[in-house]
């Protein structure tokens, strides 16, 4: 807007103001490009903030995580961990002593009685599962018709049904 002003005051013949309009553009270009720079220097400072928190957050986590690992290392000493490794062998070992005790002390008799049982229960469930079975006995296959001496007595019953017809006296 200012250059426009220029060339019309130019054209009217004033010099000396177009001169001043074309200094007023000038320094109003200075004032944005001063704006413009210091506008990057706060973004460029804002992104270094917002860097430097996520840092010390970080930081924050990793000294956290370290102190909490020292305080189960305080709680779990290299000897205490032996000491549990022990502990568990042991059991293993005693459970390893029962079962095998218990293995010993069943006699045959006793293994036979066991399978005994198992199968008991086997047919018990299997009962459970299976459909009942009817009692009435099945015709044998001398008593069954065959599907054309079925179709013949069928032939014949409707034979027999059908009557003559009948004149009535009128």
């Amino acid at each position: 807007r200012e250059t426009e002003i220029a060339r019309l005051l130019l054209k009217q013949g004033k010099r000396d103001r177009a001169k001043v309009a074309i200094a007023r553009k000038k320094h109003q270009e200075k004032l944005l490009k001063k704006a413009d720079t210091q506008l990057q220097n706060i973004q460029e400072m804002v992104e270094t903030i917002e860097f430097t928190q996520c840092q010390q957050e970080v930081f924050n986590n990793l000294r956290a995580g370290a102190d909490t690992l020292k305080e189960l290392q305080k709680e779990m000493s290299v000897e205490a961990v032996e000491k549990l490794m022990e502990d568990t062998a042991e059991a293993i070992a005693w459970h390893d002593e029962v079962s095998q005790l218990i293995g010993q002390s069943l006699t045959p008799e006793d293994n036979s009685d066991i399978e005994a049982q198992i199968a008991a229960w086997e047919e018990e469930d299997l009962q459970a599962v299976l459909p009942t079975v009817p009692a009435d006995k099945l015709p044998t296959a001398d008593k069954v018709p065959t599907p054309v001496e079925q179709e013949e007595q069928l032939e014949d019953h409707q034979e027999s049904t059908e009557e003559e017809p009948q004149l009535v006296p009128a």
